[in-house]
């Protein structure tokens, strides 16, 4: 290829040259030639080697680790063979993998820096335990490639359900009854609490609460608590009552509340006096007992309780009941001192430590040497001329026949001998009236020895007999009434008396009425079929005291004496009411009976009262026929 100088001989002008120098391959581009500098990746043959400088894309990711690696494309001026690429790019910080380059997506967590931004997309691990939230939250480790700085993680591990603390994770260790999900499993370990009663049996027994981290269902409970001793009953925990004697530890202190028993005898004084088993749950050790038993009069003696024997006499409440057992004699004559040899076994009427007193007609004093007799008694003086103090049991005038009953046997002046007969019933005697020279109706004999149709009169003065209950029945439902009492020391047999009512006298049927020291014959106006009447009168009217027509006296007449006038209407003072007897007072009807008592007088009124209760002996008014009457207030 030549060109012609015009005008010139030199080959100097553009366009022209003067040797044949190595081939141009682009004789259009002065940039082009042999010799000439090589651009890489602009696929031109600028030094015209038929080759081309292209940049070194070892992966093909159409990225070039940096501007200064390239390679020759061979017999090419091309930069699309594999790896070979035409440009600088950003570079490329890994050309033998095509999966980093500047645009590749970063995968978080191997530690690659696909994207060649010198940084690591890592999971989010805040609370630095290995364990991530979720898939999508990543944190971006600046200038680093590492995932191992705090906060950081490589891998997506379980669900970390609480990334702000480290101690919560799936593979934490869960902490019973928090309420936190520590191992991420959306169930709690709640503390096993059976019976609901806010304490555990120990720290070991947990239950799961499945689906929940709450501990507040059933069976479950958030803390350790003081040890449940027993978890299947709800009443027992700490803190629970202790219930004494029932050898249960409901407050699980290991001990059990006994009821105090210090004397053994299995009866304990009240049921607020208790005593600590310790480290038992048996009240079997000594001191100790399981029930409130009928209450230990005395705990600090075991021959003391209420099934002990009671011992007799000695002033001591062996059984409980406030009383102690005492040795009575019967005192039939209620003069203090019972017969010796009619002993018995009783249980006083008054609580100790009172002087203890027999029931009914007995007493603790006995050497009553006739208990028909309320004046004999032992120490008594009744004979002024012998001075003899028990002269009820010594024959004064000689006449076989003693005061008060009994008979002088062997006529030796008493009766007090071994085998004398004493006995009134079976002696045919029943007393002697006085020490006088007898008559025969000076014996209480029950006979009309004189034949004037009395009997025993001069044994009579006045008050031996007297009327010391009164009813009177206004409206005629029931028949009138009124009750006598013997108050003497001997029998008295009341046939052929006369009974006066300030109106009509009326005598006593003429067949033996006996009325022992104390007894009691009810005389009715009239028949009754709710009352047992001792003697029935036909004439007889007594009048009711409440309408104030009762002027005139009740009498009860054997011979020439008056035994006793009582005027109703004066004493009752027209006071009775209606359905209701009068009662002389039973307080100055027993003081008769008792030696150097006062006499019961039934003329005064305040020795009167009316009757409150009604009586097992009649059902027709409140009264007490032919039993013992009230104590008036």
């Amino acid at each position: 290829d030549t060109v012609v100088s015009v005008n010139n001989l030199s080959c100097a002008q553009s366009g022209e040259h003067t040797a044949i120098t190595a081939d141009d391959c682009n004789d259009n581009d002065p940039a082009i030639k042999p010799g000439a500098s090589e651009i890489a990746g602009d696929e031109v043959d600028q030094n015209c080697d038929g080759d081309e400088l292209c940049y070194d894309d070892t992966d093909n990711d159409n990225y070039v680790e940096n501007g200064s690696d390239t390679v020759v494309s061979s017999n090419s001026i091309s930069c699309q063979q594999s790896g070979e690429h035409t440009a600088i790019t950003a570079a490329d910080c890994n050309d033998t993998v095509a999966a980093i380059n500047p645009g590749a997506t970063e995968i978080p967590g191997d530690e690659v820096d696909q994207n060649c931004d010198d940084d690591e997309l890592c999971y989010d691990d805040t609370d630095n335990d290995n364990y991530v939230e979720n898939g999508s939250d990543t944190v971006l480790s600046s200038n680093s490639i590492s995932c191992q700085q705090s906060g950081e993680h490589t891998a997506i591990t379980a669900d970390d359900c609480n990334d702000t603390v480290a101690a919560i994770n799936p593979g934490a260790t869960e902490i019973a009854g928090d309420e936190v999900d520590q191992n991420c499993d959306d169930d709690e370990l709640c503390y096993d609490d059976t019976d609901n009663d806010d304490f555990v049996e120990n720290g070991s027994d947990t239950v799961l609460s499945v689906n929940s981290i709450s501990c507040q269902e059933s069976g479950e409970h958030t803390a350790i608590t003081a040890d449940d001793c027993n978890d299947n009953n709800a009443a027992i925990k700490p803190g629970a009552s202790e219930i004494a004697g029932d050898e249960v530890d409901q407050n699980c202190d290991g001990d059990e509340l006994c009821y105090d028993d210090t004397d053994n005898d299995n009866f304990v004084e009240n049921g607020s006096d208790t005593v600590l088993s310790p480290s038992s749950i048996s009240c079997q050790q000594s001191g100790e007992h399981t029930s409130t038993t009928t209450a230990d009069c005395d705990d600090t003696d075991d021959t003391i309780c209420p099934t002990c024997s009671e011992v007799l006499d000695d002033d001591i409440d062996q059984d409980c009941d406030d009383r102690d057992d005492i040795t009575c004699y019967d005192d039939g004559d209620g003069d203090d001192y019972g017969l010796t040899s009619q002993p018995s076994t009783q249980t006083s009427t008054v609580d100790l430590p009172a002087t203890q007193l027999c029931p009914g007609a007995r007493h603790t004093q006995s050497g009553d040497c006739n208990d028909s007799f309320v004046e004999v008694f032992p120490g008594v003086q009744l004979d002024s001329v012998t001075g003899d103090t028990d002269p009820a049991c010594t024959d004064t005038d000689d006449d076989g026949v003693c005061i008060g009953g009994g008979r002088d046997n062997n006529d030796d002046g008493d009766c007090e001998d071994s085998g004398e007969d004493i006995d009134a019933l079976t002696s045919g005697f029943r007393a002697d009236c006085d020490e006088n020279v007898d008559t025969d109706e000076s014996k209480v004999n029950y006979a009309d020895n004189d034949a004037d149709n009395l009997i025993d009169e001069e044994c009579f003065a006045g008050n031996e007999v007297m009327v010391t209950e009164y009813y009177s029945d206004s409206a005629g439902t029931e028949p009138d009434w009124f009750e006598i009492q013997n108050m003497t020391w001997f029998d008295v047999d009341i046939r052929s008396w006369v009974i006066g009512d300030g109106v009509t006298t009326e005598a006593i049927p003429n067949s033996t009425t006996i009325l022992s020291t104390g007894g009691r014959a009810v005389i009715c106006h009239g028949a009754s079929a709710t009352l047992t009447c001792d003697r029935t009168l036909n004439t007889l009217a007594l009048e009711d005291p409440t309408n104030g027509s009762m002027t005139t006296a009740i009498t009860l007449t054997t011979a020439a004496v008056t035994v006793d006038t009582m005027d109703a209407n004066t004493v009752f003072n027209a006071t009775a009411t209606a359905g209701t007897s009068m009662q002389l007072d039973n307080d100055e009807l027993d003081d008769e009976f008792v030696p150097g008592g006062n006499e019961p007088n039934n003329d005064i009124n305040t020795q009167w009262c009316e009757a409150t209760a009604t009586s097992d002996t009649w059902s027709g008014g409140v009264a007490s026929p032919g039993t013992s009457n009230e104590d008036c207030p």
